[in-house]
This record gives structure tokens, C-alpha cells and sequence, in this order.
């Protein structure tokens, strides 16, 4: 070869490219031989294959491969390939060489340990794939070679030695995780749409049960890589639709001879049941063993699915929430610490709303219920925190399931389960932060089966003998439907729970009922519409009546919609059509393969009768409203704001879990007795559908904690509570609602604030009921917007304002999150105040010290503070007035109850809302109180001596306090009476009564 170019590639991990650039200047070579640096060629090595490509008229050749340190032992002869590009080996590795394999013939892959190709082909190809470099590259420029019409063969008589250095560089988990990513982009590349339409579902199964027996077998790290494979293709799209043109220009060979060329079903498939047959003692072998075990331990065809739907699920579950399980939770959106148990108790039993500035009234219910589970496990709160943020998502799946239990379908059953598992709004909801959305999709799957039950119509009451029904089931037909009024307790006691985290979840069931009632019309089928429409109004009033105390706070005058919105407004941003159908709400939602699940949930319209056909098309109405609903608050066409979206989303994928559920019962009532059609083709395709659609959930399980950032605003801020040390301190946080650490007031078309006392806690995250336009720090902040003052600082150093935070990302960096930068406008107004004083701490945090605080109890000069007849004088006023440098009064962090000594001569005030129930005691004696500002207490103190602050709580207070819990004991008695009664009923004839049975305890 005397024009032959040598090109050393020394240490170059994307050797593609640059083999593909010395092949373009290679233009006078008939051949490019490509070699390792670890292969040694034997005599007339390369002299034999070129010989053979002429003789041959072949694109490829390659050489017959052997052992470095021993030539005798074979590593490859060629390779074979299945559909997916799994390759099959034609010897095996250490095979005695006896001339066996030494005919010239025709493979579908050469190993790039040593490859002939001839160079204008390699051109015409475009080279090796850049995208793919190492592991993979000789199976994807075989298959290119082919599909362009060139042969692939191996010529046994030439001969190379292999070192197989490059294991040693690479590791073995690095390896595998390249070989699956490559083989599959080799698929999307090579395939034509028909052929992908059909491989790749067959592919998804390959690998749902590649990574459940990687799970199983104590190994993550294998389906890790064999789920990213997914996501990294997905991610590279636009590379393969690049390729795939290019391939299009040399395609020669249609996909069908192609075929014949590769391996018949799955060479992965065959590896597993050699692996099984042999009784291997290796992870393969033990794969199987397991599995083995667990087959022999499932008796019965429905047991058998609902162990394997609910396995996976529980597994995929586990692995995706492994981090957030054995680390603290950060303090996100929502997810605030709960504190401890006492001050969540205080919180709500004290009667004084502790948000904001504070003012007096009843407080919500939800610091009681979290103060009871903290005392039950002891008052660890933090792990009370976890259990709720992580135990909404098996919570929803089990509703799921129970949803479908009327379908008297364990397959139904299980895929209704899969369904709602592959919607992300949970795993969204903890990687946003968003408690409410968690709490939805936790409750929506057991109101939804409440709201069903409650119309008594098949398959979820009572059934006619005879109707085709769920009857036909050999347990019988459904004959039990509660009592209405119990059905109205249980229900109203269930949205209850959610109320006290969003009172807007007290009209879920009514919601529910209004997206059945179009599919109702259109399917004319109205009987129990009436009776549910009972049921969910019964229980909306019940759930009222259980947050009495605080449902009268929200509903008596002042109250604005913003309470419920947390601070969005009409211009919020809002999703599209397209993150919608995704149920897109955060990292998990934006992948195209979420709106898989509608495809599955389509097929029962298609195929279904009866009454699966009739709640299939109540179902879907459900969803359709709610996503019309979305859509048209973001046209515009709706006067008020809507709430987060994932609060909104959750019913919509409960009804088309519960479409997909209907779609199993479908087939097995109405498809699988008749003769093949292509209702059985379109039941493969939903079920494909399916499988693509948990794709996303998997990929998002890779990291074990669910896309959730792990960081928190508690890292960069530290030094605040370090500043604060045992005064009381009051933070002032702006922000987009969507990245505050808590729930705000709208301050502009996409802006929010809140206030805290020292960093966020749960009892921060329910604003008061009323926050008028010319509440105090939302006036201060216009002012300074409109460009009214360069005093900021001292307006808010009135209200114990300290530190001002602008929050432009959910996590600081680098934790990440969505970001949500604050509007120019914003940051100038405050880096024009001539009293703020910027920290630099992290990126995303615009952080700044009030060097014109004042404590929020302090002690000040006679009079100082004027009295005010509105927040507009207080605010003059407070312009006026510099109390710079006063010293913090009486001890204690919280604002009260606190003691100390006061010195006399002047006032205590307390920047806190006006309110009888400030008292001071000094020496004895109750110092006299007046309002000033129009949002702050001052107490006269003419001689000074040992002083107590505290908030009076008034009997009548904790009087409908305690009436609250009678009224919950009340509600979970009675419905455990009835439910032990209910239960005595079901006993079977003359079986022996139980002793002391449930109901008769209570009765005694």
C-alpha cells in the first residue's frame, strides 16, 4: 500500500470525529483501515482483507480476533444483532481456535477493534457517528453500511491480536450505560417510522423488565442506565432527525431485508432464559432465581398482576424518593419546617393570626392537626414533615386503586394504578415545593370514588342481575351502597383533611360532580346524578362546619380572592394546550411522552359498552372541563385568578386514570371473547401508550429525590437568625408566588410579598383573611415603587422589618429550581433607597439590611409615635419620624409572651396589629394601650420596673376551640360505630357472633 496514511488518535475520546475528518482528506485511499492502539496485526493481515473486499465486492471487512496473550483463544469471529441491536456473538470468548470458524461469510457486525472499510463508502455514509463515540460505533456503521447496500462480512484468515485495553480505562458501569444509549440511537436512526412504530414498544417491555429484575436483584445502577438511555436520546432528537436525513440520501435496502439479516426475536430475551436454564450463580442467575421465587409465591392470574403492578410501583417509588428518605427535606415553596410541637399548638389554639403584621381572629386548622401527629410520634416534626410530603404519593396511588375496585378487575385495577403513577403532578409538586398540590393529588382518587359511589349506578352500587354488569364476576353483584348520610359524613370528613391545608379543596366534590355532568348529558344516563350532587354539597358543608372557627374568619368582611390564590393574579402565566394534555406543572411534566396516557385512556371510547362506555365519556368530560377551565383563565376570558395549576390538574388525571381503568375492563367484557379484530390491535397500542407514558416518571426517579433541589434559602440567609439572636425579627420577602418560600399578597401584575417572623415556617403559610390595598407593607412598597420615597427603610422599619429579600429562583444557586427573575423596575426602586444597605449572599437572592430598623418591641421617647386614622397618615407620619437606633425591649424570640426590664419615661411599642389583647404588665400594674401608626400598639411606661408582655387569648376563644375538636371526635366516632356495625352485618350466616365486637364497645 504505498499511498497509505498512518493517523495516530492518541488518548481521544471522541475518536469519531476525528477519524471522520482524516477520512475527508483521505481521498486518493481505496480503504481506510481503522484499528485500537491495543491490537497487533498478524502477518499479511491487512494484505488478506483487502484481498477479500475486492474478491468479496464488500463494503466491510473484518478480521478474525484473538487473544493477546494467547492466539489460540478466540474473542470474535463477527457478530450477529438482534432487532433492538443487542449483539450475538458468533464464538464464544476463550474458544479453542481449530479452524472452525474460519469460512468467509456474511455478519451483521465487525467489531471496530479492526475494521476495513473502503473509503468512499465511509464518506457516502458520513462517516462514524459523532454522537455516538465508543461502544456502539461499529454497530451503528455496520447497520448504515447495510441499509446502504454494502456487504458486512469477516475474513477468518487474516488475524489480529486484541489487548482489550480500553476496559481498563473505562468503567464497567460507564460501559453498559454507553452501550444501551448507543444501541438505541442506532435504532432511531436506522429504523423507517413503520419499523420504529413496531420495535420500540416491544422495546420499552424488553426494558421494563430488564430494570424491574435489575431492581429486584439489588442493582440500580444497571436500570439507572437502562431508564437514561430514554431520556438521553429524548434529549437528542434533533441529532437523530439529522441522521436520519442523511441515511435517507444512500438508503438502498428496505428494513424487511434488513431483518433477515439480524437475529429472530431478542438476543437479551435468549441471554435471560439461557441464563435461567443453566442455573447460573451470577447477577443473571440470580435474576432468575428471584424470579422463580416470586412467580411460585403468586397464585392466581388477578393476585399475580396486582403483586406485580403494585411491586413496581412501590419500587420505582422507593428508588426515586432514596435521597429525600434518609435526608432532610429542604425548605421550598411550601414545604416550610413545621417548628415545634407547642408553637404549632400556640398557633392555633391563641386566636391571633401570626402572618403578616398579625391581627386578632381564629386561626386555621391545620397547625392543630400538625401539632397532634407531631405529638403523636413524640414531637418529631421533621419526621411528621416527611411522612406527609412523601406519603401523598402512595396515599393517591392507593385511592387510584380503590377507584377501580368496583370494576371487580385486578387488571383493572393495576393499570389504574400504573395510570395515576404515570402522571407527574406528584413528583412535580416536590420538586416545586407545592404542599396543596400534594395534598390534591393525595385526596382527588378517594373523592372522586366517593362522588361515584355516591350515585349507586353500576358498577359503583347496586346492579340488576343480569345486566352484564360487574355481577357476572363470580363474588357477585354489588349490592352495597351506604346510607346517604353517612356517605355525606365520610366524604365531608375526607375534604376536610385537604380544607385544612386549601379551603378551596372544601369544593372539590362539587367540582367533580360538574365535570361528570357533561358526560351525563351526552350519554343521557342521569340516574344518581341527583343523589351525588347531594352527597358533594352535604360534604362541602360538612368540611365547613368542621373548620367553623376559621371559615368564619375567611367569609366575614374584607376577604379577598387572593387568599386562595397565593398571591397570582389575572396576569399570571398560565400553561398551554400542549402542558396541559402533559399535566406539565414542573421537570417531570415537560417530556412529550406524559401525553402518552391520553392514547390508553382513548381506547375505551373506542371499544367500550354499557356502563364502561358511559363513566369512560363522564371520564374524559371531566378532564376536558377542567383543562377548558385552565385554558380559558389564561385567554383572559375569566374575571378571577386561578390557583397553582397542579391544583387544578389532579382531578382531570384521576378521570383519566379511571378511562384507562375502564379501557382493561372493556377488553376483558366486550373484546377478548370475540373474534380477532383490530380492537385487540388498538388494546396492544394503549397498552404500549402506557408503558411510553411512565417513561418520564423513571427517568425523573434516577435521581433519587425526584428533580427536588437540595438546597434551601436557610443556607445563604443563615447569618440572619445569627444577627437576630433572641430578638424578634421580621423578614420582608418579594418574589414571584410561584419561588416564595411562603404564601404572599399580590404586589404586582406577576410579583408577591410576605412577611415572616425570622425564617419561614409552617405556620407562615396561610396569609390572614383580609390584606386591603392599603394594608401597611403593600402600601410602603408602592410608594417606593411609584418612586415616592428613598426611605423605605424607615416605613418598614416601623413594622420590625429587618432584612428585604428578593427571591428570583425556588432554590438559591446552585440548587436550581424554577427561576423567576424580579422586574427591573423592582430592583431599582430598592437600590435607590438611601436606608437599605445590599448583602451579597447568593445569585439568586437580592438580599437587604435595614440600617433603620426598629425592634419590634422597642422602647422609645414619650409620644414619638404619633396615633394615625388610616395606613396612608401612618405612613406619613413614619416618614417623618426616625427612630433610628432604638434598643430592643424585654426578652424572648417570639414576640410574646415575653419579660424583662423596662427602664421607664417613655413607651413600649409593639409593631404588631392593633389589638386589645396586647397587654402589658409593669411592676405589677397594666400599662395603658393606644394604636399608633394605624398598624402598631404603644404602651405607656411613666416608671419602669419588671414588665410581662403578653397576647390575651379570651375564654370565648378557647372555648370554640375546644368545640372544633368535640366536632372532629364526634364525626370519627360516629363513623367508626357505623362502619363496626356495617361490618357485623356482613358476617356470614351462622358463623359465631365476635366478641366484643367494635360496634359493641363503642355502644358501652
Amino acid at each position: 500500500l504505498p499511498d497509505a496514511r498512518v493517523v495516530r488518535l492518541e488518548d481521544n475520546p471522541g475518536y469519531g470525529r476525528a477519524v471522520n475528518a482524516v477520512l475527508d482528506e483521505a481521498t486518493a485511499t481505496s480503504f481506510a483501515l481503522l484499528c485500537h492502539d491495543d491490537v497487533e496485526l498478524e502477518p499479511d493481515a491487512v494484505r488478506l482483507l483487502v484481498e477479500e473486499a475486492f474478491r468479496s465486492n464488500a463494503g466491510i471487512v473484518g478480521p478474525k480476533i484473538t487473544r493477546w496473550d494467547d492466539r489460540r483463544a478466540l474473542l470474535s469471529a463477527g457478530e450477529g444483532a438482534d432487532k433492538f441491536g443487542f449483539p450475538v456473538p458468533y464464538v464464544e470468548r476463550g474458544e479453542l481456535d481449530q479452524e472452525q470458524h474460519d469460512s468467509v461469510r456474511d455478519v451483521f457486525v465487525v467489531p471496530d477493534a479492526c475494521t476495513l472499510v473502503r473509503a468512499d463508502l465511509l464518506r457516502a455514509l458520513g462517516g462514524f457517528d459523532p454522537g455516538a463515540s465508543l461502544f456502539g460505533d461499529d454497530l451503528d456503521l455496520c447497520w448504515r453500511a447495510q441499509i446502504a447496500g454494502a456487504r458486512v462480512l469477516v475474513a477468518p484468515a487474516a488475524q489480529v491480536a486484541h489487548l482489550e485495553a480500553l476496559g481498563t480505562r473505562r468503567l464497567r458501569d460507564d460501559r453498559r450505560r454507553l452501550q444501551f444509549r448507543h444501541r438505541l440511537r442506532t435504532l432511531l436512526v436506522t429504523g423507517r417510522p413503520f419499523t420504529l412504530l413496531r420495535v420500540l414498544p416491544q422495546l420499552v417491555v424488553v426494558h421494563l423488565a430488564e430494570i424491574l429484575i435489575a431492581l429486584v436483584t439489588g442493582r440500580p445502577g444497571q436500570a439507572a442506565d437502562v431508564a437514561s438511555s430514554w431520556t438521553w436520546n429524548l434529549r437528542r432528537l434533533g441529532q437523530v432527525r439529522a441522521r436520519r436525513r442523511q441515511l435517507a440520501t444512500v438508503r438502498r435496502v428496505p428494513d424487511g431485508d434488513i431483518r433477515r439479516l439480524q437475529v429472530r426475536g431478542s438476543a437479551r430475551i435468549a441471554a435471560f432464559v439461557r441464563g435461567q436454564i443453566g442455573g447460573g450463580d451470577g447477577a443473571l442467575g440470580q435474576a432468575t432465581g428471584v424470579g422463580r421465587r416470586m412467580l411460585d409465591a403468586l397464585r392466581g392470574p388477578g393476585r399475580r398482576d396486582a403483586m406485580v403492578a403494585w411491586g413496581f410501583v412501590v419500587l420505582v417509588l422507593l428508588f426515586g424518593s432514596r435521597h429525600l428518605l434518609t435526608r432532610p427535606l429542604p425548605a421550598i415553596g411550601e414545604l416550610a419546617p413545621l417548628g415545634d410541637v407547642g408553637s404549632l399548638f400556640t398557633a392555633w389554639s391563641d386566636g391571633w393570626r401570626h402572618s403578616g403584621l398579625g391581627e386578632a381572629g381564629w386561626s386555621p386548622t391545620a397547625p392543630g392537626l400538625l401539632a397532634l401527629g407531631g405529638a403523636l410520634l413524640g414531637g418529631a416534626t421533621g419526621l411528621l414533615r416527611t411522612v406527609l410530603v412523601l406519603g401523598a404519593l402512595p396515599v393517591g396511588l392507593i385511592g387510584a386503586w380503590r377507584l377501580a375496585a368496583p370494576l371487580r378487575s385486578a387488571r383493572a385495577s393495576s393499570v389504574t394504578l400504573v395510570a395515576y403513577a404515570s402522571v407527574p403532578l406528584a413528583y412535580d409538586a416536590i420538586a416545586t415545593g407545592s404542599a396543596r398540590g400534594l395534598t390534591l393529588y393525595a385526596l382527588a382518587p378517594w373523592v372522586v370514588a366517593r362522588v361515584l359511589r355516591a350515585s349507586g349506578t353500576a358498577p359503583f352500587g347496586r346492579v340488576d342481575p343480569g345486566s352484564g354488569g360487574p355481577d357476572t364476576h363470580p363474588a357477585g353483584p354489588v349490592t352495597t351502597v351506604p346510607p346517604l348520610w353517612r356517605q355525606v359524613l365520610a366524604l365531608g370528613l375526607l375534604i376536610a383533611l385537604g380544607a385544612a391545608v386549601d379551603p378551596l379543596l372544601a369544593a372539590l366534590p362539587l367540582v367533580v360532580w360538574v365535570g361528570f355532568l357533561p358526560g351525563s348529558l351526552l350519554v343521557a344516563r342521569f340516574r344518581g346524578t341527583l343523589r351525588s350532587l347531594v352527597v358533594a354539597i352535604g360534604a362541602a358543608v360538612v368540611a365547613v362546619l368542621l373548620h367553623l372557627p376559621w371559615a368564619i374568619e375567611l367569609a366575614r368582611g374584607g376577604a379577598t380572592w387572593s387568599t386562595f390564590t397565593g398571591g397570582r393574579t389575572t396576569d399570571a402565566p398560565t400553561p398551554t394546550l400542549g402542558d396541559l394534555v402533559r399535566f406539565d406543572t414542573g421537570p417531570t411534566g415537560s417530556a412529550l411522552l406524559n401525553a402518552a396516557v391520553l392514547v390508553a385512556a382513548t381506547y375505551v371510547l373506542l371499544v367500550g359498552r354499557g356502563w364502561r362506555f358511559d363513566w369512560a365519556v363522564r371520564a374524559w368530560t371531566l378532564a376536558l372541563s377542567i383543562w377548558g377551565l385552565v385554558f380559558a383563565a389564561g385567554q383572559g376570558w375569566l374575571p378571577i385568578a386561578l390557583p397553582r395549576t397542579d391544583l387544578l390538574l389532579a382531578p382531570a388525571a384521576v378521570g383519566i386514570a379511571l378511562a384507562v381503568g375502564l379501557g382493561v375492563a372493556a377488553f376483558e367484557l366486550d373484546v377478548r371473547r370475540a373474534r380477532f379484530t383490530w380492537r385487540q390491535l388498538a388494546g396492544l397500542v394503549a397498552g404500549g401508550a402506557l408503558t411510553l407514558a411512565l417513561l418520564p416518571v423513571l427517568g425523573a426517579s434516577i435521581g433519587g429525590r425526584w428533580e427536588m433541589p437540595r438546597g434551601d434559602v436557610t443556607g445563604p440567609l443563615a447569618f440572619i437568625p445569627e444577627e437576630s439572636g433572641d430578638d424578634p425579627t421580621r423578614i420582608l420577602w418579594i418574589g414571584a408566588p410561584d419561588v416564595l418560600p411562603l404564601v404572599g399578597w399580590p404586589l404586582t401584575a406577576d410579583m408577591a410579598y410576605a412577611t415572616s417572623a425570622g425564617l419561614p415556617t409552617a405556620t407562615d403559610l396561610w396569609p390572614t383573611a383580609a390584606e386591603p390595598l392599603d394594608a401597611p407593607v403593600g402600601a410602603a412598597l408602592d410608594i417606593a415603587l411609584d418612586g415616592g420615597t428613598s426611605r423605605l427603610g424607615r416605613l418598614l422599619g416601623t413594622m420590625g422589618v429587618r432584612y428585604v429579600v428578593v427571591v428570583e429562583q425556588l432554590a438559591p444557586a446552585p440548587f436550581g429550581g424554577p427561576s423567576a427573575p424580579a422586574p427591573p423596575r423592582l430592583l431599582s426602586a430598592l437600590a435607590e433607597q438611601l436606608d437599605l444597605e445590599e448583602v451579597e449572599v447568593n445569585p439568586e437572592l437580592v438580599v437587604y439590611r435595614n440600617a433603620a430598623w426598629v425592634p419590634p418591641r422597642a422602647e422609645v421617647a414619650a409620644d414619638a409615635l404619633p396615633a394615625a386614622d388610616s395606613v396612608a397618615a401612618g405612613l406619613a407620619a413614619a416618614s417623618r419620624t426616625a427612630l433610628d437606633g432604638a434598643d430592643p425591649a424585654l426578652d424572648g424570640q417570639d414576640l410574646a409572651p415575653a419579660r424583662g426590664t423596662l427602664d421607664g419615661g417613655g413607651d413600649l411599642v409593639v409593631a404588631a396589629g392593633p389589638s386589645s389583647r396586647w397587654r402589658l404588665e409593669v411592676d405589677g400594674s397594666r400599662a395603658p394601650r393606644r394604636e399608633v401608626l394605624g398598624w402598631a400598639n404603644a404602651f405607656a411606661v411613666p416608671e419602669g420596673g419588671p414588665a410581662r408582655l403578653e397576647l390575651h387569648t379570651p375564654p370565648v376563644d378557647r372555648a370554640v376551640a375546644a368545640g372544633q375538636v368535640a366536632a372532629w371526635a364526634l364525626v370519627i366516632v360516629v363513623l367508626g360505630v357505623t362502619r363496626a356495625e356495617r361490618r357485623e352485618l356482613r358476617r356470614p350466616v351462622g358463623a359465631p357472633p365476635r366478641a366484643r365486637s367494635r360496634a359493641r364497645r363503642f355502644r358501652r
